[in-house]
Order: C-alpha cells, then sequence, then structure tokens
C-alpha cells in the first residue's frame, strides 16, 4: 500500500502528516505515523519529497521575569534603619513567585475532559489529537478546525451511553451549560480550549 492510499483514511491535518507534507519536522512526523501503526518515512531517502520546512503557527508565550518590589528604607523614630524592613526584604527574596505554566489547546483539553470524568479510551486517537492540538497551537487550531472537530466526533464512537450520561451530569454539575450544549458537547469544549490557550500565550 502507497502513502496516498494508506493515509486516504484520515481528516484533513492527519492526512497531511501521515503523507509527510505537514510543516512538522521530520521526526516528529515518523512519531506520529509510527502512533498511527504506520511505518516511518527514510530520513536518508534524498528522492522524497513530502516534508515540508516547518513552520511555527503560534506564538510562544514568553516568561517575564517579575521585577522585585523593592521596599524603601525607612527611619524608625527615635533610631537607624530599622530591622523590620530588612527582615520583609529577606523574606520576598526567599520566596519566588512561581511561574505560571502555559498548556496547548489538547492539554486543556484534556482537563476539561477529565474534570467531565471522560478519560482517553484504550482504542481511540485521543492521545494522538491531544498532541497533534498542542503542536497546532490556537491559530493552528482555528484553521483545522473542521479536521479536528471530524476525529473527535470520530472517537465519541468509542465510548459507551455510561460516558454520555456522566458527562452531561459533570456539565450541569459543574454549571458549564452556558458553555456547553450537553446534547453535543464537543464543539464548545474544543472552542473553549483554545480560548484557553489563547490566554496562555499571552
Amino acid at each position: 500500500m502507497n502513502v496516498l492510499t494508506e493515509c486516504d483514511k484520515y481528516p484533513g491535518r492527519l492526512r497531511e502528516i501521515c503523507r509527510g507534507t505537514a510543516d512538522l519536522p521530520p521526526e516528529k512526523i515518523n512519531a506520529y505515523r509510527h502512533r498511527m501503526g504506520l511505518k516511518p518515512f527514510d530520513l536518508n531517502d534524498t528522492t522524497f519529497t513530502g516534508f515540508s520546512k516547518p513552520k511555527s503557527l503560534h506564538r510562544k508565550p514568553e516568561v517575564e521575569k517579575k521585577r522585585e518590589r523593592k521596599i524603601p528604607k525607612q527611619r524608625r523614630k527615635g533610631g537607624c534603619c530599622g530591622g523590620k524592613h530588612r527582615k520583609q526584604v529577606r523574606n520576598s527574596r526567599s520566596k519566588p513567585a512561581a511561574e505560571k505554566v502555559a498548556l496547548g489547546p489538547g492539554s486543556h483539553l484534556k482537563q476539561l475532559l477529565s474534570k467531565l470524568g471522560v478519560e482517553p479510551a484504550p482504542n481511540c486517537s485521543c492521545n494522538l489529537l491531544i498532541e497533534i492540538m498542542d503542536d497546532l497551537g490556537s491559530v493552528g487550531c482555528k484553521l483545522w478546525r473542521a479536521s479536528l472537530l471530524k476525529l473527535m466526533h470520530k472517537n465519541q464512537e468509542k465510548y459507551g451511553w455510561s460516558t454520555y450520561l456522566r458527562a452531561g451530569v459533570g456539565i450541569v454539575l459543574l454549571g458549564w451549560t452556558f458553555k456547553i450544549n450537553p446534547a453535543n458537547p464537543i464543539p464548545d469544549l474544543f472552542d473553549w480550549a483554545v480560548r484557553l490557550a489563547e490566554q496562555d500565550e499571552l
């Protein structure tokens, strides 16, 4: 079976990854093909022209260093510079502020589903989808929204009615009914995860 034939069953973005024409490093494409159960491309084969030059689809968040707040020295009444303020400065330096960890759209989607009690099924490509969404970033997920939603609906078929019931109850109990349609939650969950990733990228 040639590359074109074996990749026809995948939608949009996944088809490009399968064929090696996606804008990802060759090593990453081969890793995805391995997850798909396909033979990796020969990186030493100079006749293969499928690999595209990788390009960034989303802006990586810049981690800014928080400046320490300098506490001005104050003179105590009837004495010299107080040790109280020096102690405050030492305490502020000994407790560095925790840096916020930026998550991709796929990781945010996984967290949202986990809160609803939905975990990746053993026979679905859920974890692969999460990795692809993280690689695409918020901008790429918007561009490939239709293809990614198609794959999500395909994975949805791997779950039983008990999972749907649990997710529906979770949406109501968490007060998410104003954000998510319990009858068809996938598009709303996808868009919510992308918005959360956009906030992390600021």
